[in-house]
């Protein structure tokens, strides 16, 4: 079962990092480590490493050294770019996409090993502080959760994520299409709620769409 070793932020960047996944690719019930990270610009990488080290042993062993993984697949995505994907198994001496993969694996493991080296060092250096206890989560936290992932309601949504989380939401408002933005933008100011990051990131970024709809930021 997967373990979830570490979410927050790391140099800006919010991580996340799991040991010990299940891994449907491998025989002989092999694990895998995974960890998401998405930068403040909003760029996403995505890593795995199928024969990994654990964090999670080396803290219970109080070991003051982790071994490096190496990384064998990553996805980057950014927005208004193709998504790009290496392989390890893609690796070649005898082609340019082989020698990409290569070089694009060598750098996601550099990436990785530095972030999660960060991850080690902050969970070593405060083992008081139960920060892996913090991220269990409580039954009523699940069922908010839950929520939200089935909630069909683009309007209400969009709205939520307006009040509680300004990085989701203008997220989520850059994916909807122009009509349904539209309807957001009734429900945000007509409610006696103001996320004035969210605003000027509208007035910035959406201008054209406001005067549209008959707002004036």
């Amino acid at each position: 079962m997967a373990k979830l070793v570490y979410k927050g932020k790391i140099k800006g960047n919010d991580v996340i990092y799991k040991e010990c996944c299940i891994n449907y690719y491998m025989n002989g019930g092999n694990k895998m480590n995974l960890m998401k990270v998405i930068t403040e610009t909003g760029k996403e990488f995505h890593f795995q490493c199928l024969y990994p080290y654990f964090i999670k042993e080396c803290l219970e062993g109080n070991k003051n050294y982790l071994h490096d993984d190496e990384i064998h697949e990553v996805i980057i995505k950014e927005k208004g770019k193709p998504t790009l994907e290496y392989k390890s198994k893609k690796i070649s001496e005898f082609t340019v996409e082989g020698r990409r993969a290569k070089i694009f694996l060598e750098r996601a493991t550099e990436m990785y090993n530095e972030i999660r080296r960060e991850i080690f060092n902050e969970l070593r250096a405060k083992p008081k502080d139960k920060k892996l206890e913090k991220l269990v989560r409580t039954d009523e936290q699940l069922q908010e959760e839950a929520a939200d992932a089935f909630n069909t309601d683009t309007k209400d949504y969009g709205l939520r994520l307006y009040r509680e989380d300004t990085k989701r939401f203008i997220k989520f408002f850059s994916k909807i299409d122009k009509n349904t933005k539209k309807g957001l933008l009734n429900e945000i100011f007509s409610s006696d709620y103001e996320n004035k990051e969210a605003v000027d990131w509208l007035n910035q970024n959406e201008a054209d769409l406001l005067r549209e709809a008959g707002f004036n930021g």
